[in-house]
């Protein structure tokens, strides 16, 4: 087993499981570095801050990581009922204004109506999907 302690991509520190069954006056021995850590107030005190950041560090991590996957699952959820309740909205209007129109008795204006509301409707699918495409760019 092998430990390598790396700053700058320059190798600092190289401990080899060799050197554990060296000699207890080596000064590169992880038994001496432990030692020195362990009778040292201040190395003690700073190595248990360290470890205790670092795993803090990692379950705050997992927890964002969680919440976001929570909250793009209710958003995707939430965005998914908004495009069916725009799908039935654009088709009974649209419906309805042909309806009209007909009534009135102007069928040149029907090809202005539906496009409207293709448009519209269109809008609820390409809208997010260019967002996606900017988060994608600059990301």
């Amino acid at each position: 087993m092998e430990i390598l302690i790396i700053n700058k991509n320059k190798t600092i520190v190289n401990w080899d499981s060799k050197i554990i069954k060296q000699k207890k006056e080596d000064k590169e021995s992880i038994e001496y570095i432990t030692n020195k850590i362990i009778n040292n107030k201040n190395l003690k005190k700073i190595t248990i801050f360290a470890l205790a950041g670092l795993m803090y560090a990692e379950k705050a991590l997992a927890a964002t990581v969680d919440a976001s996957k929570k909250i793009n699952t209710a958003g995707s959820t939430i965005f998914e009922i908004c495009r069916n309740i725009g799908y039935w909205a654009c088709l009974i209007m649209c419906i309805i204004e042909i309806i009209r129109s007909l009534m009135q008795g102007d069928t040149k204006g029907i090809s202005k109506i539906i496009s409207k509301y293709v448009v519209g409707f269109g809008a609820l699918y390409i809208v997010p999907w260019i967002f996606d495409l900017i988060k994608g760019i600059f990301s």
